[in-house]
């Protein structure tokens, strides 16, 4: 797994590189993860107006199966929320980041309970 953060949407005359991950579009993004800081969480793709949930984990990329289904996150997994995605199904939060937690990795997803569910593919970051 890996990778990282990096541009948005799709479009534009780009080729796909063969070993690129195709993105479902329900997304989540981390910015701005520094100890002490506020970081930004950006989730774009949800239904409108509907249930969102960030789950973390410090344990590593699981996987785990969970009443959703299958998370890339290791046990045990934290979760915030429900969160409520605006008309356009997109939410943005600000959470504060311990200081404590410089040079921890996260694993982070998250879910959109709608009509039917969606597990957006996972984020690791790493506090600066």
């Amino acid at each position: 797994g890996g990778g990282g953060g990096g541009g948005g949407g799709g479009g534009g005359g780009i080729t796909i590189p063969p070993t690129a991950t195709q993105f479902l579009p329900f997304e989540i993004y981390t910015n701005n993860v520094d100890a002490g800081g506020n970081a930004t969480v950006a989730i774009t793709g949800a239904a409108p107006s509907s249930s969102i949930y960030v789950g973390y984990s410090v344990n590593g990329p699981g996987p785990t199966q969970t009443n959703f289904g299958m998370v890339e996150m290791s046990m045990p997994i934290q979760s915030l929320g429900p969160f409520t995605s605006d008309n356009s199904g997109y939410l943005e939060l600000t959470q504060s980041v311990p200081p404590q937690l410089t040079g921890v990795t996260l694993w982070v997803q998250s879910l959109n309970a709608a009509s039917t569910v969606s597990i957006s593919l996972p984020e690791r970051v790493t506090v600066q």
